[in-house]
Formats: C-alpha cells, structure tokens, sequence
C-alpha cells in the first residue's frame, strides 16, 4: 500500500469516528451482516404472520363443526343441567358455525357472511336484516358487550329403537318469494322430533370465572317448538329469599337490607314500551323493568355457584310484564341484559323464531334488504354448509357424521320429520 493511500484511508477512518480503517472495515461488515439477518428475520415474521392468519381463520370459521377437547369439556363443566352434560350433547358458537344466510337470484343461491356488505351499501346501512335486532343477537342480548357475556348453543338428537341418532335431514328445494311472485330454489333442513336445541348464556366475572346465568331450551314437537328456560332465580322474591339464605345477618348490613328490601318491593319496575316494525303488522310491546340493586361482587358469585337452576318459563320475574331483570354492575344476569320484554312461553318465542328462513324484503317494504334470515326449521344458529362455502362459493355441505343427512324417504319416516304448523319451511 503506497503512503498516499494509507493516509486516505486514515483520513476517512477519522472522519467517520474510528480508531483505524481496519476498525472501520469491521464495523461496516458487522452492520450488513446484522442487516441480512434483520432482512431473514422480518422475511420469517411475514411467512409466519401469513401462516398464523390462514390458521387462525380457519379456526374461526371452524375445523369442525361442534366444540371438541378441552373446549367441549369446559361447555360441559359450565352446563347447571345436568342431563345436557353428556357427550351425546353437541355444543357449538359461531367459532365452530360461524353465522351465515342463503342469498338467492334467478338463477343460483349462494351463502353469505352478514358482515359482508355484498351490495355495496353506504358503511352503517345494514344491507341484510341478520345484522340488525331481532335477528343479530339472541334475544335479550343485543345490548350486552361480548366481553360482558355470550351465548353457548347445543343440539342433543333423539335415538331410533338401535341406539343411533336420528339425524337433521336437508334437501333442495323451491321457497314461495312473495316479492317476486315465484319460488327460489333454497337449501331447507328440518330438525327430528324429540331433538333439543338450546343455549346457554354465559357471564365474564370479576374473579375470572365464566359462570351461566340462563339456559334456554327448545324441544322439537310434531308441529311446534315447545321452550323450557332455566334461571337459579324465578322471581325478584326468590333472589331475595336468596340473598337472606346465604347471608343470615343481612339485617346488619345496611345495602343488603336495602337491596332485600327494594326486591321485595311491589313498586320496584318502570313501564317501558317497544314498537317492532320490521315486522307487518308491526309487533308492539308493552313490559316493565327492573334494574337489580347493586351487590358485593363476592356474594353475586356465591349465588349463582349455589343455586340449581329451576324452569321459569310461563312465569314473569315481577308482575305481569317484567320477564326478566336488567342490571347496571356485575350481577346474576349481564349489564344491559335486556330479558325483560321477552315472553317466557312458546308464543313469545315464535314472534322472532317463526321469521326463520324468510325473505328479509318480507318483512319491510321498500327496505332494500336482501337474502333470508338465518337459519332454518325455527332455529337461527344452527346451519349445513361448509365454512369455505360462505362468502359466495360453490356451496357444500358440510360432513357431519350421523348428525346431517340427505333426506330419503325410504329411511326417514314422516311421522319423525312433519312441517312445522302454517306451511314452515
């Protein structure tokens, strides 16, 4: 190396803060090493990022149709009835069936997610009546935020004189459309007589534990669903004779004798009303409420730990029009939950489940809605196609073995699969 040279190099070495050019020469090899090992890394995050959404996603819309392994046995830890503990009880949210409804033209019929705007509406004009009350959340539960509560749905098939289930049959077949004056052809699915189907709704408590709160059940009769629903507490009477059991000084506590005292108050609801006009005529609805006075957090989770769940339906919780009380803290139903205007019996329940598998444009003239309701045969939740069919696929059914079947009439009798009253899909 000639003198001149040397001296560049030493001039440049000061320049850039270093002891020598030999130094320098390192440091630059060490930072382009670390770049390269940098650009691998991000380039192993991208890939793994990509694996994990294709994963996650079909996680979410559910390798398999009902809750199995450790998920399948916290459903069944969770359930206060014991008779829908079994393994012949199927338990499932929307991770498992992820919610969708059939969108029909003239010339095929597709599957679609209710989040997604396929008509290209404005953001905040619900273009399908799945997204909007009452047919978004079950009932009472559209104003209680997920991470306060959800819902758990079940399904337990009744047996032939073998022992083996009686399946959900399906076909294809063609649905009168009253707006266009002419049948759509429509995948249609009816449940066996003698099959429940039910949920379970489910509290996020302070201390970390998920407890329920509410079961509701529907047993599938020859022409009708009949209902049973399950709460620790009948009655704002029975809460408070509650509260006395499991706090016998309860007099020396000042807000336990207030809330005991305001419980047993005749006077303790407001008059509420609610006009439904998706519906015509429009359903009208005239009910009280009663917001539960304010509890430990300790003692609400003492009583819903304690007290076995009764059946309640054709019952009201206070008077004749609160069917359920609403609460504004942690309490033995969710904030916000809205139970109160909903009937307790069979009637009351078809109001919103006697929509099931119908036109949205049936049911408000001029909406420009589209698509049918969920579900099918009265229950919203449950659905036949495969995941990957949502979205506007080629549709598939999907497999799920001696529960779903194709209708054949030489091995599923009439007496076992009849027509819900009124001509129902």
């Amino acid at each position: 190396m000639t003198p001149q040279r040397a001296y560049r190099e030493w001039r440049t070495a000061k320049a850039a803060g270093y002891r020598s050019f030999d130094a320098m020469q390192r440091s630059v090899t060490r930072r382009r090493r670390l770049r390269g090992i940098s650009f691998y890394g991000l380039l192993v995050a991208i890939v793994a990022g990509l694996v994990f959404l294709v994963l996650s996603g079909a996680f979410a819309r559910g390798a398999e149709p009902f809750a199995t392994g450790k998920r399948a046995a916290k459903f069944r830890k969770l359930m206060p009835l014991p008779e829908y503990r079994g393994n012949d009880v199927l338990f499932y949210t929307e991770r498992e069936m992820p919610r969708c409804y059939q969108l029909f033209t003239e010339t095929s019929t597709r599957v679609h997610d209710p989040r997604e705007n396929v008509a290209a509406f404005p953001d905040g004009m619900p273009s399908n009546a799945n997204r909007e009350f009452p047919w978004g959340d079950p009932g009472g539960m559209h104003n209680v935020p997920d991470d306060v509560g959800y819902g758990v749905q079940f399904i337990k098939l009744p047996h032939d004189s073998q022992g083996r289930s009686k399946p959900i049959v399906w076909w294809y077949g063609s649905v009168y459309e009253p707006m266009a004056g002419h049948g759509y052809g429509t995948w249609l699915w009816r449940f066996p007589v003698g099959a429940v189907v039910g949920e379970m709704l489910v509290m996020h408590c302070p201390d970390g534990r998920d407890r329920v709160f509410e079961v509701r059940l529907r047993f599938r009769q020859p022409h009708e669903w009949a209902i049973g629903l399950f709460r620790p507490f009948g009655s704002a009477d029975d809460l408070a004779d509650a509260i006395v059991d499991v706090r016998p000084d309860w007099r020396s506590d000042p807000k336990l004798a207030a809330a005991v005292a305001r419980l047993r108050s005749p006077r303790a609801t407001r008059p509420e009303s609610f006009v439904d006009r998706h519906v015509n005529p429009a359903v009208r609805l005239k009910y009280s409420i009663d917001v539960l006075p304010a509890l430990p957090a300790k003692l609400v989770g003492t009583l819903l730990d304690r007290y076995e769940f009764v059946d309640t339906s054709g019952g009201t919780w206070r008077g004749d029009d609160c069917f359920a009380p609403t609460a504004k803290s942690f309490h033995v139903v969710p904030v916000g939950y809205a139970g109160h205007a909903i009937g307790n019996d069979n009637q009351a329940c078809a109001k919103c489940h006697n929509t099931v598998g119908r036109s949205a444009r049936s049911f408000t003239p001029g909406r420009e809605w589209y698509g049918r309701v969920r579900g099918n045969d009265d229950i919203f939740s449950y659905h036949i196609f495969e995941p990957s069919s949502i979205g506007g696929g080629p549709v598939r059914i999907r497999p799920m073995p001696s529960v779903l079947a194709q209708h054949d009439k030489r091995k599923h009798r009439d007496a076992d699969y009849p027509k819900l009253a009124k001509g129902k899909p």
